[in-house]
């Protein structure tokens, strides 16, 4: 199987430019959990995910691990006060940058190792540098599914 057939065609995405505040309202409307980031010519450039609203690990020098969110260290402030400053900001500030992408032709098999490997719930589908579509996790065990048809 590829991953052109089980993944999501009809996917949302935003500018560069969109602030925190309504990406965040876009994916509680839509109850989605990731929107890629896209450029005037709609080459996927970032992907903001519910993983960025909730804090992530992140290695800095000399190989320590610390927590951040919305590209703030997390030490000595709370969840809630680095939303309150981060809900303005665009998203450009606060997304993961250049996020691995896949083709619809890829294979489920390399598309599901490469979520393995880089700890990600999410791939956008690029053919010919543009966002066609975007995988995720469930869209795997959608596979099996189909599979037992």
């Amino acid at each position: 199987m590829q991953v052109k057939d089980v993944m999501t065609s009809k996917v949302t995405s935003i500018p560069s430019t969109i602030k925190v505040i309504d990406a965040a309202k876009l994916m509680d409307e839509q109850q989605i959990g990731a929107l890629p980031v896209i450029n005037d010519n709609g080459n996927v450039i970032g992907i903001i995910t519910e993983t960025d609203f909730i804090g992530k690990y992140e290695t800095i020098p000399h190989g320590l691990t610390i927590p951040s969110l919305m590209g703030q260290w997390m030490h000595g402030s709370s969840l809630e006060e680095i939303l309150k400053t981060a809900r303005d900001e665009e998203i450009k500030n606060v997304m993961t940058p250049n996020p691995y992408t896949v083709s619809s032709e890829t294979s489920l098999t390399t598309a599901a190792h490469l979520m393995l490997k880089h700890d990600i719930g999410r791939l956008p589908v690029v053919d010919n540098g543009r966002l066609v579509g975007i995988i995720a996790k469930q869209d795997i065990v959608k596979a099996i599914i189909l599979n037992d048809q």
